[in-house]
């Protein structure tokens, strides 16, 4: 939903607003400055696919620009003062700063004044800015923005060190997959990284190559840098650093640490690009920074993406894939479909997409896919329409791998095509075109190895105690976690496959000092058929808890963990595979049950 919000200043000028201008984002803002303050301000907005600029006030001193990493970094706010200035005989804007969803800070525009008054404008949680409305004549009287509310994963790292030198920022990709370190008189003197962005690659460097490079190679995209940690000296200087993976891969020390520590890390995301400064005087990385992301589960088998069909207008624009397609907004104008929005599903997060095409005053409809099913195809039809050069989308409607449809959006017309992959897969994500109405729709679809028939759930067996866990039914188990304490299992975890996607299951339990004991199937062609186990009642507790788990596969059994002790159990379904578990737990695990599938070839 947009937001406007604003303005701020004066009340003179003429009033100005390039929100109603159907832009989708900012690439750059040039502010004119003079003695007196801002004159003036320009801004390059992207529609269409295209690039279009905007200028409100009059040049009249120096301009100055500061650039986005377009379309991955977005203004977010906007700080700034305003104050009466005598020359205009009027209050004008004195002074703006920028600040960015990469947490980017723009240097200070404009000119300060003794007394003025502080404004700030910003969106609702984050919001993206669109565009800017305000007044303007000889200079910038006033200033306001509209803001587009969006669900950014994106977590940022103030760069850690000094403060001197001139300051970077690489931006955001999908993954790291190799760092290159240059050292220089005790300092880190250079680094380069190799970032993946789609199918290419692309590398930024900093500070001056010396003659000694060593590297560290990320396998992107099994294996993604979870953290670094690094040190810097007095001055700021960074002096160290060494870089850890997902994987528990630790690369070696790049430089000798010394002086203060400082980590760069965000619990259960992967880096997915660096900002920091280098020092001007001295050839060394003055800090280090970084922007984090939730990771995008690696598919067992690659997503394959449908060209997108329709007409060829509009702005091409693309959600990628996630795990799950959970709910569809669409609007319809006119002409058919004129907006569409997609939520997703990523390790049981929502993800919000950005809105594509323009809301009409009709809104949005919506069509839900519930937790246990998923689109498997989409029936589209398109024409040309009066008022538009090519081919527009007039109607479009989804269905799940269940049996469910969602009513048809739109217009129905002739010319129709349907998107669907191979053997009843998955569809994950879309890309496609839009304008001001929605002009082409592709998607991207997964194998999946789902089912026909639902799940059944074998009770859990052992003590009453604790409280319920349950994991759900998935399409298999990928590895097993288990950790013990001294009188029986203490904690429990498991990799599932969801759509031929890892999910990476809570933890039940609370770990100890020993740690866990892992034991991994070899997917798909291994899974597990029964668990053997047992439970007793212990000292201190006032229920039986679980003392041992013993996992078996058509290919093999696991070593016993725990204790093998007072009742024995199995749970087992003759001509099932075991895709889930539930239970109950506190400190220790009281229950332990299964949900399970029958085996197919």
């Amino acid at each position: 939903m947009a937001q406007k919000v604003g303005p701020f200043g004066g009340n003179k000028g003429d009033a100005f607003d390039d929100g109603v201008l159907g832009y989708t984002g900012v690439k750059k803002v040039i502010v004119g400055e003079n003695g007196n303050g801002v004159d003036c301000i320009k801004i390059e907005y992207e529609k269409d696919g295209t690039f279009e600029t905007q200028m409100h006030g009059s040049v009249t001193g120096i301009l100055k620009e500061f650039e986005l990493n377009y379309p991955d970094e977005y203004i977010t706010s906007i700080q700034g003062t305003y104050s009466n200035v005598t020359r205009y005989n009027t209050t004008i804007v004195k002074t703006l700063t920028f600040k960015t969803s990469h947490g980017r800070t723009s240097p200070m525009f404009g000119n300060t004044a003794i007394f003025s008054t502080d404004f700030v404008v910003e969106g609702k949680a984050g919001s993206k800015l669109l565009g800017f409305h305000g007044r303007s004549g000889s200079a910038l009287d006033a200033i306001g923005a509209h803001f587009f509310a969006t669900s950014s994963p994106l977590k940022h790292i103030e760069p850690r060190g000094g403060f001197g030198g001139n300051a970077w920022d690489d931006g955001v990709y999908d993954g790291v997959s190799k760092v290159s370190v240059g050292l220089n008189s005790g300092t880190i003197g250079y680094v380069r990284f190799k970032y993946v962005k789609g199918s290419t690659s692309v590398k930024h460097s900093h500070g001056k190559m010396s003659e000694e490079i060593k590297e560290f190679t990320v396998d992107h995209p099994n294996e993604y840098i979870s953290s670094v940690e690094g040190t810097y000296n007095f001055s700021g200087d960074v002096t160290s650093l060494t870089f850890k993976t997902s994987n528990g891969r630790i690369s070696p020390e790049f430089g000798k640490a010394s002086g203060s520590k400082f980590v760069l890390a965000v619990k259960d995301h992967m880096l997915v690009g660096f900002c920091g400064r280098n020092g001007v005087i001295l050839n060394c990385l003055s800090a280090l920074g970084a922007h984090f992301a939730p990771p995008v589960p690696t598919p067992l088998f690659p997503a394959k993406k449908l060209e997108a069909k329709g007409g060829d207008h509009g702005a091409a624009w693309d959600d990628g894939f996630y795990e799950d397609v959970r709910k569809i907004y669409v609007g319809q104008g006119d002409s058919g479909v004129s907006f569409i929005k997609f939520e997703y599903d990523v390790g049981k997060k929502i993800v919000a997409g950005d809105g594509h095409g323009k809301m009409s005053v009709l809104g949005t409809e919506e069509f839900e896919v519930d937790a246990d099913d998923y689109i498997v195809a989409v029936q589209v039809t398109y024409d040309k329409i009066f008022g538009h050069e090519t081919d527009v989308i007039t109607s479009i409607t989804f269905y799940t791998f269940k049996g469910k449809a969602s009513p048809p959006y739109g217009l129905d017309t002739e010319k129709k095509f349907v998107l669907k992959g191979e053997n009843g897969g998955k569809l994950i994500g879309f890309h496609g075109r839009a304008g001001e109405v929605l002009h082409a729709l592709g998607a991207y679809f997964v194998t999946t190895t789902t089912s026909l028939t639902p799940a059944k759930k074998l009770p859990a067996v052992g003590g009453n105690g604790g409280t319920t866990w349950d994991d759900g039914a998935y399409d298999g188990v990928r590895k097993v976690f288990v950790g013990q304490a001294q009188d029986g299992i203490s904690v429990v975890k498991f990799v599932y496959d969801k759509g031929a996607v890892e999910i990476i299951g809570d933890e039940h339990g609370n770990s100890t000092l020993l740690g866990f004991e892992e034991f991994v199937l070899d997917y798909p062609s291994e899974y597990i058929t029964s668990v053997e186990g047992t439970y007793d009642k212990i000292f201190g507790s006032d229920s039986e808890v679980v003392t041992m788990l013993r996992f078996k596969t058509n290919k093999q059994t696991s070593t016993p963990f725990g204790i093998e002790a007072g009742t024995p159990f199995e749970l087992k379904e003759e001509g099932y595979k075991i895709v889930g578990f539930h239970g109950k737990v506190s400190e220790l695990l009281h229950q332990f049950g299964v949900h399970v599938l029958p085996i197919t070839n």
